[in-house]
């Protein structure tokens, strides 16, 4: 039956052209790929559109480099880097080179393996009023419920978030940013979004997701020619005019149009082994659980003593307040606005009193990467304030973040030099 004029070329009828025709054995180029789909498929008078990428190639062209660059990063096709495809070995046992699928049935489209080692799976977050922190804190952050207790399909959607998980970033109409998950989700208090979500509840789901910005932003408005037909039918993140929903934060996109957001924006997606820093280790998050818990259930402390305590792990409260009092800035970067800086114990927290747990001489305000560094080991410092640097660490790193590895950053007071002690002792990786 002939097609609507107004219908397009869509992506399974690329990859059932594509798999008729392609082997393991035959390298093909991207002329010829064009010529055969042109040959075979069934192309209107939308198909002949220019691509709105602002190439003087038709749509129907567009998308099938958009196909080819979203198979190759899967592993179904191979690239040889001069611009010739062939069938991935993943498809070998999907692919008998007669037209068929295994099961005989002509002209359907093998089933597209998972990326190597997961189920991953694909997701679109709308955030105009938190961006700004979601995106430079590196996570993504609902209520559990409505202000009115009923569960909300786009908040539950972050208990299914899985570490690898891919996620888009919309926001001031714009797909802008990509993410990968790099952690389950967990019950998180509200992080400090200023005045934003004034009516949430204090305590909600917190996601770990590494975002960088993409090549090209684009409106998905633009697109909708190409992104309405692969939106999910329930649970959408967009109006079908392609305007945004407010009621939506997280929804969950097909494998499909994730391709299609990911070619439109030249981005790729990241490498979730790379994405984030190293976790803690286990005997580490065990011991601080375990000091948690008991301070959870201690008698011999007020209400208010217990929350500070608790909060001083995170740097938040009184603690946070104290080392402003000892420590005006980043010694390191020099910065002073303490929005940009994060409260640090020297002692770790798992290991102190709880004198020493809310003490300020027992802290280091501290940029975020330079709070890594000190965090995790990589640098301690001398009481005279020399840095000191672990030899394990890449200098490239320092370069990279511009940190001098011969920096001084000025001499310490006695009370901050017994805590210095302990971090070198039993911190610092030497």
């Amino acid at each position: 039956m002939a097609k609507n004029p107004d219908d397009y070329l869509h992506i399974d009828e690329i990859q059932t052209i594509l798999y008729q025709s392609l082997h393991p054995d035959l390298w093909m180029g991207v002329r010829e790929i064009y010529d055969l789909v042109e040959a075979r498929a069934e192309l209107t008078d939308a198909d002949w559109k220019p691509a709105a990428d602002g190439s003087s190639d038709p749509r129907w062209r567009r998308n099938v480099r958009n196909f080819l660059q979203a198979r190759k990063e899967t592993g179904t096709l191979e690239w040889d880097g001069a611009g010739r495809y062939r069938l991935g070995p993943t498809s070998d046992a999907d692919h008998d080179g007669s037209g068929s699928t295994p099961n005989g049935s002509p002209g359907t489209p093998p089933e597209l393996p998972q990326p190597a080692g997961s189920a991953r799976r694909y997701w679109w977050v709308s955030h105009n009023q938190t961006h700004r922190e979601e995106l430079g804190g590196g996570f993504i952050w609902s209520p559990k419920t409505n202000a009115n207790g009923v569960r909300n399909r786009f908040y539950d959607n972050m208990a299914e978030v899985a570490p690898g998980d891919i996620v888009f970033s919309f926001h001031g109409s714009h797909i802008q940013q990509i993410g990968v998950a790099t952690s389950h989700a967990k019950t998180s208090p509200k992080p400090d979004f200023g005045s934003a979500g004034g009516n949430w509840a204090k305590e909600g789901w917190f996601v770990d997701v590494e975002f960088s910005p993409v090549l090209s932003p684009f409106r998905p408005k633009e697109h909708m020619a190409v992104i309405g037909p692969l939106l999910p039918p329930k649970y959408s993140p967009l109006r079908p005019s392609g305007d945004g929903l407010q009621s939506v934060y997280l929804a969950e996109l097909s494998e499909d149009l994730a391709v299609v957001l990911a070619s439109l924006a030249g981005a790729t997606y990241p490498d979730p082994a790379t994405a984030s820093e190293p976790e803690p280790p286990d005997e580490t998050v065990a011991a601080e659980e375990a000091e948690l818990a008991n301070i959870q259930g201690r008698t011999d402390i007020g209400d208010v003593v217990r929350e500070q305590l608790v909060k001083a792990r995170r740097g938040q409260g009184i603690f946070r307040t104290n080392v402003r009092m000892n420590e005006p800035c980043c010694r390191i970067t020099r910065i002073d606005d303490p929005a940009h800086l994060r409260a640090s114990h020297i002692k770790p927290w798992k290991d102190c009193s709880d004198e020493e747990k809310l003490d300020g001489r027992n802290g280091l305000l501290l940029a975020p990467h330079v709070d890594h560094l000190f965090d995790r080991g990589w640098i301690s410092f001398s009481d005279t304030g020399d840095i000191l640097v672990a030899g394990g660490l890449d200098t490239q790193v320092l370069d990279a973040w511009g940190v001098a590895a011969t920096l001084n950053v000025g001499a310490f007071t006695p009370q901050q030099c017994v805590f210095l002690e302990h971090h070198r002792q039993h911190v610092f990786r030497g």
